[in-house]
């Protein structure tokens, strides 16, 4: 049996999903997705298509894992979006030490603010950190 990883709120009619995507003011990706909880966003594929299409994103997608796969070397990857699909042949895995600073900083910064910080892999300790903005994972 699959199962989605959408949640529906009842009553009031919002759709959380499992991952937030922000377009990037960066020269190297036109888009980054994060993952809000332990779930993989890329179970919700379809979904996250849409967003990036919605939001008219094309070219290189930065996907941080952080919240899905903790702190390890499978934080980030990227993938090349067309405008209508993620072309799952090009995702690979980049090293923390390639993502620049500022794209970093962005991540910590919307991280440090997702409510369900409970959700995620991290440890309590790691998730303290995360939230006064001081968790160190490069």
């Amino acid at each position: 049996m699959k199962f989605l990883m959408l949640y529906v709120i009842p009553f009031c009619g919002y759709r959380m999903t499992n991952f937030k995507i922000k377009k990037l003011n960066q020269p190297e990706y036109e888009c980054i997705v994060w993952a809000t909880s332990y779930n993989n966003p890329l179970d919700n594929i379809a979904d996250i298509e849409k967003s990036l299409k919605t939001n008219r994103c094309s070219g290189k997608i930065l996907f941080d894992f952080l919240l899905s796969n903790g702190i390890s070397s499978d934080r980030f990857f990227e993938c090349s979006f067309d405008g209508e699909k993620l072309e799952s042949g090009s995702l690979q895995r980049v090293d923390s030490t390639n993502v620049s600073n500022s794209i970093q900083k962005i991540s910590i910064d919307v991280l440090s603010k997702i409510k369900s910080l409970e959700d995620s892999v991290l440890l309590k300790a790691d998730r303290f950190l995360l939230r006064k903005k001081k968790l160190r994972v490069f």
